[in-house]
């Protein structure tokens, strides 16, 4: 008899990667596997990207249905910044139980509204269904100029590895909300997609590749490994991290390496357009961490203090956490 293995034990990646194979090219200029899908539109290329929020795996005891909705937006919002694109519209489909009074529901849309404000992007329409949990499943779409698009798969040898913000935040303020410190939810849920960011870097071709890091920064580092066929040395020492009080580098550089939900950018570029990549995002306001370079071989490496060793393919996984 045939042992058909079960999600738990195939874990999302894997599972991701069955649908890949069953989905195929699906006839467009990308393909499927990467932060959006994209599709051929006279002279631009249209992104859509969805992703879920579910109350039991993404949302601490103590949220809001403001910042619920808020979070919502921003994770699809995330994904089109990591293809360096322009995002036009967001649509929600929401699922709550009936008990939840009308204000509840209005408070996800309002934080969703607000959220998308900050990019000029409207919430264009939706659906609303009944369900014992909340749930929301939100869509984004944008626009990228052909040409000016960044992918998983374009990272080269030589190249330098780059982080905006800082790791192991998310883990932190989920850690402390956790512990009962209602303060932290709030930090935890408000994320900013770094849109300004993955413009910067598809409209003046000087990223060669990104991802946002949804469920990790070591992960993530696979992820572009696997895409772009390459390899990457990561300097543990310039990792820029969220710390807590009074821990130690090392517990630090763990989370900041190994957890997700921080929603930063990882990208590559070529070491000619460092400078002008670092002075264009001080005009803006923001800034990034070279953190590593690009290699040939396919080997993922960390050096922390003296030792370098491989780096792990760990982080957040649905269905094995």
């Amino acid at each position: 008899m045939m042992n058909v293995p079960k999600l738990e034990d195939l874990g999302e990646r894997k599972a991701v990667e069955s649908l890949i194979r069953l989905l195929g090219p699906a006839g467009t200029p990308v393909g499927v596997g990467d932060d959006c899908a994209v599709l051929d539109f006279l002279q631009d290329l249209v992104l859509l990207t969805t992703d879920m929020i579910h109350e039991k795996t993404h949302l601490p005891s103590g949220f809001t249905p403001y910042l619920a909705g808020w979070y919502a937006a921003a994770v699809n919002l995330s994904d089109i910044a990591a293809m360096g694109g322009e995002p036009l519209a967001l649509l929600a489909a929401v699922s709550l139980p009936r008990e939840k009074e009308e204000n509840f529901l209005l408070e996800i849309m309002r934080g969703m509204k607000e959220c998308g404000a900050l990019y000029n992007v409207s919430v264009i329409g939706g659906d609303t269904k009944e369900s014992d949990l909340l749930v929301i499943a939100a869509t984004a779409v944008g626009r990228a100029s052909k040409g000016a698009i960044l992918l998983r798969s374009g990272a080269k040898a030589g190249d330098v590895v780059c982080l905006t913000g800082t790791v192991g935040r998310a883990a932190v303020h989920l850690e402390r909300s956790q512990e009962g410190h209602s303060e932290n939810v709030e930090p935890l849920l408000r994320i900013y997609p770094r849109i300004t960011e993955g413009r910067l870097l598809s409209e003046n071709q000087w990223g060669n590749s990104a991802i946002d890091l949804s469920d990790g920064l070591a992960l993530s580092l696979h992820q572009l490994a696997r895409a772009s066929r390459v390899g990457f040395e990561i300097e543990g020492s310039k990792v820029p991290l969220f710390r807590r009080e009074g821990e130690s580098y090392q517990e630090a550089l763990q989370r900041g390496l190994y957890t997700g939900g921080d929603f930063e950018l990882l990208f590559t570029m070529g070491t000619e357009h460092l400078l002008a990549a670092q002075e264009g995002f001080r005009a803006k306001g923001t800034s990034f961490t070279v953190i590593g370079s690009v290699l040939s071989e396919p080997a993922l490496l960390v050096k922390i203090d003296a030792e370098t060793i491989p780096l792990e393919e760990k982080g957040w996984e649905h269905f094995k956490e």
